[in-house]
This record gives structure tokens, C-alpha cells and sequence, in this order.
């Protein structure tokens, strides 16, 4: 492989990777558990801010991050920077980027609830990337963030 190939090979992983750090958001955002899918699966293993204990797999994940807000009048809003890709190795990388998630009631504004960085570990599946360790840390201790509207 020369140059320009690994040159392109490298981009477009970086771009894959960029493609799963925002088809997260929009899946917890739209609580679509098949674009969920595309990014997490039953080895995932997240990690929230806060203390809580982390979760493994796709279902676990899901029932936390989504199910618990079905039916709710608050949606959520999950505004992630262009990750960093801190390290590739062949078949996994890892990486962070920012976070800001709001709520916004159906009778107000928006209210930021919390901010922090995602830390994560990704591995290859097919042509794209998948959260294998997803860890957030938040900006303020749990007790200090506002409560969704």
C-alpha cells in the first residue's frame, strides 16, 4: 500500500468514525433502536456519568438511554463535537469529543442538562465503526445538573 492509498484509507476510517458519533445521537435523540444498532451491539458496554453502573449490549443500552423517555413530552437533544481520534490500531481506535445535552419541554426552551466528553473505544464491523467502550464523563457532578423540564 503506498502513500496516497494508506492517505485514504486512513480519511475514510476517520469519516466512518465521525458517521457512528453522529448516527448515536441522532438514535438516542430519535429513540430509534435500529440506527441504535448501527452503532451499538450486545458487546457494547456504556458507561454513564453519575456512578451508575455500566450497562452491556444493545438492549441493556437502549432500555436506558431510550426506553425510560418513551411517551415523554421532554424531547432530547444530544449535540456531539467532531470526535478526535486519539489512536488507530488496525481494527479498533480510540476516541473522545465533546457533549451537550438538552431538553426541551413541550411548553418552554431549551434547558441544557448536562455537558461532558465522551471517551470511547470503537471497533471495525463491515465498512463502518461500532462503540465497543463508551464512557461519559460529565462536566458537574450529577447532583449539580438540572433536571429535564
Amino acid at each position: 500500500m503506498d502513500a496516497s492509498d494508506l492517505l485514504i484509507k486512513v480519511m475514510t476510517d476517520r469519516l466512518a468514525i465521525m458517521d457512528s458519533y453522529a448516527r448515536y445521537a441522532l438514535a438516542i435523540d430519535a429513540a430509534d433502536h435500529g440506527m441504535l444498532a448501527t452503532v451499538f451491539d450486545d458487546e457494547t458496554v456504556f458507561t454513564p456519568a453519575g456512578g451508575l453502573p455500566s450497562r452491556r449490549g444493545l438492549q441493556a443500552n437502549f432500555e436506558r438511554l431510550i426506553a425510560r423517555r418513551l411517551g415523554s413530552a421532554v424531547r432530547e437533544r444530544h449535540i456531539t463535537s467532531v470526535p478526535v481520534v486519539l489512536e488507530f490500531a488496525g481494527e479498533w481506535a480510540r476516541a473522545c469529543s465533546a457533549c451537550v445535552i438538552l431538553a426541551t419541554p413541550s411548553d418552554g426552551p431549551p434547558v441544557c442538562i448536562a455537558t461532558g466528553r465522551y471517551d470511547d473505544t470503537l471497533v471495525r464491523r463491515g465498512p463502518g465503526w461500532i462503540f465497543r467502550t463508551r464512557l461519559f464523563t460529565a462536566d458537574k457532578p450529577q447532583s449539580e445538573h438540572r433536571e429535564a423540564p
